[in-house]
């Protein structure tokens, strides 16, 4: 199965004053230099969907379609990728859970789905899921008829969900920085895994 993992950083960060999140620094390190540590190895390429290169070895693409969120970066994903399917996930979640992400695979190794999704206690996770390229036509329409929510075109796929804690994962992978506290509480946390 080819796999491109693909860090979608296109928002504003209006609640951190416009700081780009990938550079923010939790625990002494940059949360993408966490990203990259949690995928290394995994993926057979690694690009970006942000205004501006994030990293200088890793290749960028700017979204095609501004200001309707992170569908725009689903899109430019899935027309970008040189493989068949893609691992599109937040530039805001330092904890990124190898394990898990390398379970998630092997289910779609094994099934006809398009897309898969984590599923935990509080929600779905769209932002740290599996698409297929063949589901590009179809956010291509979503986004032409202005419905911009990336699930608003999971009824229209073949779509599985990743039930986290019946494979014995948390949801911590989840963790992404919005607010400033959020910082402090990544840094807690990232002291308290590596300690």
């Amino acid at each position: 199965m080819s796999i491109s993992a693909v860090i979608i950083a296109g928002g504003k960060s209006l609640r951190l004053n416009g700081i780009n999140k990938s550079h923010i620094v939790v625990k002494g390190r940059t949360i993408v230099e966490w990203q990259k540590e949690a995928i290394q190895g995994i993926f057979s390429s690694v690009f970006t969907v942000a205004h501006n290169p994030i990293m200088p070895d890793i290749p960028n693409y700017e979204d095609e379609f501004e200001k309707i969120g992170p569908i725009a970066g689903i899109y430019t994903a899935l027309k970008q990728a040189k493989t068949d399917y893609i691992f599109a996930f937040s530039c805001d979640m330092p904890f990124l859970n190898r394990q898990l992400i390398v379970a998630m695979i092997k289910q779609m190794e094994t099934s006809s789905d398009e897309v898969l999704v984590p599923k935990h206690y509080q929600g779905i996770e769209p932002l740290h899921a599996i698409y297929k390229k063949t589901v590009l036509p179809i956010v291509e329409q979503q986004i032409k008829t202005q419905k911009y929510q990336i699930r608003a075109f999971f009824d229209k796929v073949n779509i599985a969900y990743f039930d986290i804690a019946s494979y014995g994962f948390n949801n911590e992978s989840f963790f992404n920085i919005n607010y400033p506290e959020d910082i402090l509480k990544a840094n807690e946390y990232a002291t308290r895994i590596k300690s």
